[in-house]
């Protein structure tokens, strides 16, 4: 708010459901990551529209 700057398209990477929640509640792009708490929180289900990638380095790779 401070900057005035929108984060729709910004990814933002977490492995839990409050990572997840805490990207579509600002607009932006939700990117699990299945490593830490990921895999639980995959198993619980995640919004249709959030990105899975298994580590920090598919997530890198994918943004290079």
């Amino acid at each position: 708010e401070h900057y005035q700057v929108g984060l729709a398209g910004v990814w933002f990477v977490g492995d839990s459901t409050g990572d997840l929640e805490a990207a579509l509640a600002v607009g932006a792009q939700p990117v699990l990551v299945k490593t830490g708490k990921g895999e639980r929180t995959l198993e619980k289900g995640v919004a249709e529209t959030t990105l899975i990638f298994d580590d920090l380095a598919a997530i890198a790779r994918e943004l290079i």
